[in-house]
């Protein structure tokens, strides 16, 4: 059996200024997910995860999941 997700993460030297500078940061990881996740030959997804790690090593995570499976990309957009 082959991968069952397909993630991506991004640490930042300082903290991010600007909510803007976070929401650009995380759609980039989104549609690189998205990318690797067609290119892995996936289909269709119903659950999207975030994870969110603070310096002091402080993790928060949500996740949804869809009724029924999608393709899109939109719905990855923060």
């Amino acid at each position: 059996m082959g991968a069952q997700s397909v993630g991506e993460q991004e640490t930042f030297a300082k903290t991010p200024g600007t909510w803007s500078f976070i929401f650009s940061r995380l759609w980039e990881l989104c549609r690189e997910v998205h990318r690797r996740f067609t290119a892995g030959g996936f289909h269709t997804f119903r659950t999207v995860v975030v994870t969110v790690r603070f310096a002091d090593f402080d993790t928060y995570s949500r996740s949804h999941t869809r009724v029924a499976p999608t393709t899109s990309p939109r719905l990855l957009n923060p």
